[in-house]
Formats: structure tokens, C-alpha cells, sequence
């Protein structure tokens, strides 16, 4: 009788030291705040060869650290549908896992063996890239973008422009 005793005893108490420790737990963080939420974006990147023949080109892109939106590159797709730069261009895909505490930074290039005829002459969409976004809404201005070369099909620089628009998320199409 006196073990039986004992372990109601021992129950007891334990059960008593579990619900003081439950009752001093600390609260579960709150709910993660808006500007927390992670958010999928898609950048269009545009080059202007202002009349020449594009036929390469290679650009940076960098998260501009103070703004409030962390940028994590998720994906890179090809430029106009069709066009010369359709396929997905060149980039390290290391620029899909950033060093933490580091800017999310990559470099895109790509390169057409078309004819000069053939090859872009105005403003054309060479690249999307999927961002990740955390925190602050994205804008343009959340990145740096940096043409660092562009040529035409005889290997010539030319003068050309690049541009990042935000583009509008795709939709899952049903098949059905």
C-alpha cells in the first residue's frame, strides 16, 4: 500500500512541476508581420541595342541592401518567346543560395550565333528573373542593374541600355 502511495506522490508532484513550468513557458512569437511575408516577383530585364544587331550582353543584378525588401534570386527564364534570347541565358547557380547576411548578387549573360540580320535592333526582353521577396514591398529601386557588355555579331561593343520592369505572375493554366 505504501508503494502505491508513493507513486501518487511522485505522480503528483511531477505533474505539478509540469504545469508550473508550462504556466512560466515563454509565449510563441507572434505571427509573422506583413512585412515579413515572402513573396514571388517576377523582373523582366530589357536591353535597348539602339539600332545595332544584339547579339551578347551580360548584366549584374544586386539587391540594394536599406531598403527594406530582402531579395533572393529564385529562377532565371529566356527573353521574348521566339526570339534569339528564348532560351534561358548563362549564370552561376550559386546565385541561388546567397551567403547569409550577404546581398543576393548575379551575373546573366548570353550570346546569339544568328545573322546580323536576324538579331534584335530595338528595346527586347533578354531575360526574367524570379525573385524571392521578404519585407518591404519590391520596387525597381530595391536592385541594382548593371549592363557590363553588350555586342553585335562581329564581336563589336555597342552602345545599349538595360532596363528591369516588373513583370506580371504567371498563372497556372489547367489543361483541362
Amino acid at each position: 500500500m505504501r508503494r502505491r502511495h508513493a507513486w501518487w506522490i511522485a505522480a503528483g508532484t511531477a505533474g505539478f512541476v509540469l504545469a508550473a513550468a508550462a504556466a512560466r513557458a515563454p509565449e510563441p512569437p507572434p505571427a509573422a508581420e506583413a512585412s515579413e511575408t515572402v513573396r514571388f516577383v517576377p523582373l523582366d530585364i530589357y536591353v535597348d541595342p539602339a539600332g545595332a544587331p544584339l547579339a551578347a550582353y551580360q548584366f549584374e543584378l544586386r539587391d540594394r541592401e536599406g531598403d527594406g525588401a530582402e531579395i533572393t534570386l529564385a529562377g532565371v527564364e529566356g527573353g521574348e518567346p521566339g526570339g534569339v534570347f528564348a532560351a534561358p541565358p548563362a549564370y552561376d547557380p550559386a546565385a541561388l543560395h546567397p551567403v547569409p547576411g550577404e546581398p543576393a548578387r548575379v551575373i546573366v549573360a548570353a550570346f546569339s550565333t544568328e545573322n546580323a540580320e536576324n538579331l534584335p535592333r530595338a528595346r527586347t526582353r533578354v531575360a526574367r528573373l524570379h525573385l524571392q521577396v521578404t519585407g518591404a514591398a519590391f520596387t525597381p529601386d530595391s536592385v541594382t542593374l548593371e549592363l557590363r557588355a553588350a555586342g553585335d555579331a562581329e564581336s563589336r561593343r555597342i552602345d545599349a541600355t538595360i532596363e528591369a520592369v516588373p513583370g506580371e505572375p504567371e498563372r497556372a493554366q489547367n489543361g483541362a
